[in-house]
C-alpha cells in the first residue's frame, strides 16, 4: 500500500515539473517573438528616418533654389543713364511685369540696338532669363545667363547670373556642373552675397553626392 501511494507521488511530482516546465518556456518564446518583432519595427523606422533625411535635404535645396532667386535681385546698378535709356527700360519692366511679351519684346530690342552697353539692358536680360527659369524653359534661361556671364563679366548681374545658371543646372539634375559654377563664382566674387549662397548650395550638393 505504501509503495502504491509512494508511485502515486511521485507520478504527481512528475506531472508537475512537467506542467511547470512548459509554463516557464512558452514566456520564453513569448519574449523572443516580442523581440524579433520590435527589431523589425525599430528597423523599418530607422529606415523611413533615413529616407525623410534625404527628401528634407533635398527639398531644402530646391527652397535654397527658390529663395536665391528672389534674394539676388539688388538694386539696379547706378550708372549715369540717360532718359531715353530710362525710358526705354521703364517700357520694358511695365510690358515685361503685366505679361505683355510683344510690347516687352520690342523695348528689348530697341535698348539692345542704342544701349547694348548699358546696364538697364543687362538687368533686362537677366529679368527675362529669370522668368524663363519660373516657366521652367531652362534652355532658354541658360542662353540669356550666359549671354550676362560671356558678354558683360564686370557688370554686376553676372554675379546673379552665375548662381542662376548653377540652379538651372541643379533642376535638371546636373550636379558637376552645377558644383563648378558654384566653385567659379566662390573664386571670383568671394567677398559678395551670392557667393555666401553658392557656398550653401555648394555644400548641400556636396552632402546629395555622398549619398
Amino acid at each position: 500500500m505504501k509503495a502504491i501511494i509512494l508511485l502515486t507521488g511521485l507520478a504527481f511530482l512528475q506531472v508537475s515539473c512537467s506542467s511547470t516546465e512548459q509554463k516557464s518556456t512558452a514566456p520564453k518564446k513569448n519574449y523572443a517573438k516580442q523581440i524579433k518583432i520590435m527589431k523589425r519595427t525599430l528597423n523599418k523606422q530607422a529606415s523611413l528616418v533615413k529616407q525623410l533625411k534625404e527628401e528634407n535635404e533635398k527639398l531644402q535645396l530646391q527652397m535654397m533654389g527658390k529663395n536665391s532667386l528672389m534674394d539676388t535681385d539688388e538694386t539696379i546698378e547706378t550708372t549715369k543713364t540717360s532718359v531715353e535709356e530710362n525710358r526705354l527700360f521703364s517700357s520694358f519692366l511695365s510690358a515685361h511685369n503685366s505679361r505683355r511679351f510683344r510690347e516687352s519684346n520690342r523695348a528689348f530690342d530697341m535698348m539692345e540696338k542704342s544701349f547694348p552697353q548699358s546696364s538697364l539692358f543687362v538687368e533686362a536680360i537677366y529679368l527675362k532669363g529669370k522668368y524663363s527659369i519660373q516657366q521652367k524653359a531652362y534652355k532658354t534661361a541658360l542662353t540669356h545667363m550666359n549671354r550676362i556671364i560671356n558678354s558683360y563679366p564686370k557688370y554686376q548681374r553676372a554675379k546673379s547670373a552665375m548662381l542662376a545658371k548653377a540652379i538651372i543646372y541643379r533642376r535638371l539634375n546636373l550636379l558637376s556642373p552645377s558644383k563648378s559654377v558654384l566653385r567659379d563664382l566662390i573664386g571670383k566674387f568671394p567677398k559678395s552675397n551670392e557667393a555666401k549662397k553658392a557656398q550653401s548650395h555648394l555644400a548641400l550638393l556636396e552632402k546629395v553626392g555622398e549619398q
